[in-house]
Parts: structure tokens; sequence; C-alpha cells
């Protein structure tokens, strides 16, 4: 069994992406079965992993700086790389829609459908949002 941990907020730790431990002081963990958290953990790592910031790799990540964060990244190059990150996502098989949005506050928010590898519509408004702040851009 592989093991994955549960991205959750835990009411006592508000911090996103935190590992959650139960109220045993276990590791909750998600079950094989749930292939949705399993690609809503995945996609929240690939959004919030920015190009070039894994000294083992630097060509891995997002390029968030190099093609969104700049003075007007095109509606075309912004659904690009939208699609890259959620396509390269293991467990996604196909991209069914896809819209964002940039608020006055620079966050970035990604709304999707999906079909998973296993044939379930997987729609990311039934997990945490999934956002960038765009903020540390002036513009």
């Amino acid at each position: 069994m592989e093991l994955k941990c549960v991205i959750k907020t835990d009411l006592n730790n508000p911090d996103l992406g935190d590992l959650y431990l139960g109220d045993d002081g276990d590791a909750v963990l998600i079950p094989d079965s749930e292939l949705g958290a399993q690609v809503a953990q995945r996609l929240t790592v690939r959004f919030n992993f920015f190009l070039g910031e894994w000294f083992l790799d630097l060509n891995e990540g997002t390029p968030w700086f190099q093609r969104i964060m700049v003075k007007a990244p095109s509606d075309k190059v912004i659904r690009a790389v939208l699609t890259n990150v959620i396509l390269g996502c293991e467990g996604i098989a196909t991209l069914d829609q896809l819209s964002y949005s940039i608020g006055r506050d620079r966050l970035l928010s990604v709304t999707f459908k999906a079909t998973l590898t296993d044939g379930t519509v997987f729609s990311s408004t039934q997990y945490a949002a999934f956002t960038v702040d765009l903020s540390v851009i002036e513009g």
C-alpha cells in the first residue's frame, strides 16, 4: 500500500497542507480507494511548486514566475500552464472544463472538472480551493 498524507485543515493547525494528525496523534492517511482525495493532494502540491525552487532539479515545478507572473500574461498562456499542471497530475485522464479568475487581491483561483483514471468525475469545488498568490509581483 502506498502511503499518502491527507491535506486537510486541522482546527488546531490551520495551515493548509500540513500533515494532518488524528486525535490519537497518528497521521491520517488517504485510503487507496479515494482517488479523488489523492488527486486533490497532488494538485495542491503541483499548484504550489514553483519552477526552480527545488535545488535537486531546477527544471521541476510550475513556471509561475516565468509564464504567469509577468506583466499582462495572455489568457492562452495561462490556460496552457494550468492545463499542463492539471493533466500532468497522476490520476487525471482528461480535463473537461477549466476556468480561472484573478481577483483584486491578485489571488489566482482555478476551478475545473476532470475525469479520473478510474472514470469518476473530479470537481475542484469538492476540495480545498486551488489558488496561487500572485501578489509578489508588482503591477
